[in-house]
């Protein structure tokens, strides 16, 4: 009876428990990560998050694209379902996790891969590591590597920035010491069923440390592209041009910071020879704003 009662007490926790929405895919050594796709046709679509965030990011895109085509979102280590992993977070280390999940998983390419701020260095970074998986790619208000040389920072906004990121560690060594991780906070537009499956675990260690150090890969950085050999897959570059002026920012530093984000964008989209460039008046989550637009690029990808 007693043992009744235990295996009956474990079962209702473990039904408690948000259950991912994806399968958990073993990529070695028994760590799993979290994949998510539905639809069928080809080419298969592979979206990359931005910084810290997740499968739930592409919620207002993907069930539009699995209308017609294959759709994959996913987790990468540490964020949300998929498990932590071991050793330095890079550029390299979450490029070779993606080819192992899809390996793994068994989706077939070439892909077209879709990537938002962080995720478009992600996405340039696996096409170039990896050209046979490519059908095409979509950068969505993508980052740039060394950004830094198109707009050097003051010494203020250096400064700022190395007592913002010395506060955070403070905060979540505190965290850990207490065992008190807090939730994230989303975008207004991520579906409310899909926060309730997020929440609960974006207050947990892994999560917060996996969003800390993607912000600070070591070879963020490194070159992907040289503009004298272009690449020749096809490519849409989306940019938000309503991106509100940082606090820090006199209007006259705004400009300047417009501008150089401007080239920036200019020469991701001459980094293929089949490009589109496209803008948008948005603020940077422009697949949860302005799914459409993400949605059409994606289609106009596929069929070059």
């Amino acid at each position: 009876m007693r043992l009744t009662l235990v295996f009956l007490f474990v079962t209702t926790i473990a039904a408690a428990q948000p259950q991912p929405p994806g399968k958990l895919i073993d990529v070695g050594g028994g760590r799993r990560m979290h994949l998510v796709c539905e639809g069928s046709g080809s080419p298969t679509v592979v979206f990359e998050s931005g910084s810290g965030e997740g499968w739930y990011s592409w919620a207002l895109v993907q069930p539009a694209i699995a209308r017609t085509m294959r759709a994959c979102s996913y987790d990468r280590a540490g964020v949300g379902f998929s498990d932590p992993r071991a050793g330095e977070r890079t550029v390299s280390v979450l490029n070779a996790d993606l080819h192992e999940l899809l390996r793994r998983s068994g989706e077939k390419g070439p892909y077209v891969l879709v990537g938002h701020s962080i995720g478009g260095i992600l996405v340039r970074r696996y096409a170039a590591r990896y050209p046979e998986d490519v059908a095409g790619v979509v950068l969505v208000d993508s980052a740039f590597e060394n950004f830094d040389a198109k707009f050097p920072p003051t010494a203020a906004e250096v400064e700022r920035v190395r007592a913002a990121r010395e506060a955070r560690r403070k905060q979540l060594d505190g965290w850990k010491a207490d065992g008190k991780w807090q939730p994230m906070d989303f975008h207004d537009a991520v579906p409310r069923e899909l926060l309730r499956l997020v929440r609960p675990r974006s207050g947990s260690e892994s999560w917060w440390e996996a969003r800390f150090a993607e912000s600070a890969m070591s070879d963020i950085n490194d070159p992907v592209s040289d503009p004298k050999h272009p690449f020749t897959w096809p490519l849409v570059v989306i940019t938000a041009t309503g991106w509100p002026r940082f606090p820090w920012h006199t209007e006259e530093r705004h400009a300047a910071w417009a501008q150089a984000r401007t080239e920036t964008q200019n020469e991701l989209a001459a980094s293929s020879t089949k490009s589109h460039h496209v803008l948008i008046a948005s603020t940077h989550y422009v697949q949860l704003e302005h799914p459409q637009v993400v949605i059409d690029a994606i289609r106009e990808a596929a069929k070059r």
